[in-house]
């Protein structure tokens, strides 16, 4: 009787193995046939057998149950989630229809995260990217996107997450970036291709063709980074990411004016003067530097270590445009509060407020008198800079000389048109 037992159940486990395999191939035919839910439905009939079945029925399973969850859900991201999760369970080298299935899912990530962030849905996009970098691992530029993604979307603790990710694996994310010298401009194109670049340059259209390596991404990781501690009040843990990244990058003027930055927040102000010094001395004839420099001293409140920075930053390039700007504003902002002072006397009756009232009157105009000739040359450089322009119409109509007022109003109106 037991051996009876036992020939009926193997008899019933090879009738079951058949049966499943049978169901299987109909799916498969199904899928061919772009009935995905009846595919889906046949394989969720067999899948409680699964334990029972071979290495490779089980790959031919999971193979059909992904291309069809896939197929019939690709504008669905659960569907897709699915579909990746059926292929991890594929145990072999995957067959050639495997492969394309992987690409195609791959695309479909990038292409969604990418039309989610065209359309602004940030928290989508990174989700995708996000999905994309886990789906494929060598794929580290996914995770990068993924991360920046998250933190414009304010989803600051996942940001911190993968940056973290990011920085544990020494992301760079340098490619090598295949140049030549446009013959008919005289400037360099960047080409995608090292062969599209030769063909241009063996078409004589380009000439001088040089390979050079794009900047590493690492340091604006661990800036990242460091900017979002600061953000979650880590202060410490920012502080402590700025140290790893300046070994790794000790000559990086940004690293150290985030550094700066930290310190300030914190409210570490003598740290943030250091720090600010170190840099210089570090690039003293940066003019972009000291004009950042300007701007960082100009946040702490300290007026006259901007405008030093800011005159430093105009010596060493003249043709400059935003430390002249810059300047103009330190200026207006202290007629700004001459402006108060002679707002507070307007309701007076009394001689004496009205005579002082002149008096800030007339500090006010040389303030005024003072701050033109920056903008009038941040004109020089920059021409079409609407708020220049707007700037300059407000105070020579303040000065009461109309027909200057009205010659920067005009142009202002035109470039907003």
């Amino acid at each position: 009787m037991k051996y009876s037992i036992a020939l009926c159940l193997l008899f019933f486990l090879s009738f079951s193995v058949e049966a499943q395999k049978k169901e299987i191939r109909s799916a498969a035919k199904e899928n061919k046939k772009e009935n995905f839910e009846a595919a889906l439905n046949l394989l969720n009939s067999v899948e409680s057998l699964l334990d029972a079945a071979d290495a490779k029925t089980k790959n031919a399973f999971y193979e059909q149950r992904s291309f069809a969850l896939f197929a019939n859900g690709g504008s669905s991201k659960t569907n897709v989630d699915l579909a990746i999760a059926a292929i991890a369970q594929i145990s072999e080298c995957c067959n050639e229809e495997v492969k394309l299935l992987k690409q195609q899912i791959l695309a479909h990530l990038v292409n969604s995260g990418s039309a989610a962030f065209d359309a602004k849905d940030l928290s989508t996009s990174s989700s995708y990217f996000e999905s994309a970098y886990n789906f494929s691992k060598k794929d580290t530029l996914f995770l990068f996107y993924a991360a920046s993604t998250a933190v414009n979307a304010k989803q600051y603790d996942r940001a911190i997450g993968m940056y973290e990710n990011l920085r544990d694996l020494k992301y760079t994310g340098t490619q090598t970036q295949y140049l030549a010298t446009n013959v008919e401009t005289n400037k360099q194109d960047l080409f995608n291709f090292q062969a599209e670049r030769d063909l241009r340059v063996k078409a004589k259209t380009h000439i001088n063709p040089v390979d050079e390596l794009s900047e590493s991404k690492y340091p604006e990781i661990i800036k990242n980074l460091a900017l979002l501690y600061i953000q979650e009040g880590q202060n410490d843990l920012a502080l402590a990411a700025m140290a790893d990244a300046k070994k790794e990058n000790p000559g990086d003027v940004q690293l150290l004016l985030t550094e700066a930055n930290i310190y300030f927040n914190m409210g570490n102000i003598e740290k943030f003067k250091e720090t600010l010094e170190e840099a210089t001395i570090m690039d003293p004839y940066n003019s972009e530097l000291q004009f950042k420099l300007g701007m960082i001293a100009r946040d702490a409140g300290d007026t006259d270590a901007a405008k030093a920075y800011y005159n430093q930053a105009i010596k060493l390039d003249p043709n400059y445009a935003p430390p002249h700007i810059e300047f103009a504003i330190l200026i207006l902002n202290n007629a700004d509060l001459l402006n108060e002072d002679m707002n507070a006397l307007v309701d007076s009756n009394r001689q004496s407020d009205w005579d002082k009232y002149d008096a800030l009157k007339e500090k006010r105009n040389l303030l005024y008198r003072d701050a033109i000739p920056y903008l009038d040359k941040a004109l020089e450089i920059e021409s079409d800079n609407i708020q220049v322009h707007r700037q300059l119409s407000i105070l020579y109509s303040t000065l009461g000389e109309e027909d200057k007022a009205k010659y920067h109003r005009d142009i202002f109106k035109s470039l907003e048109q």
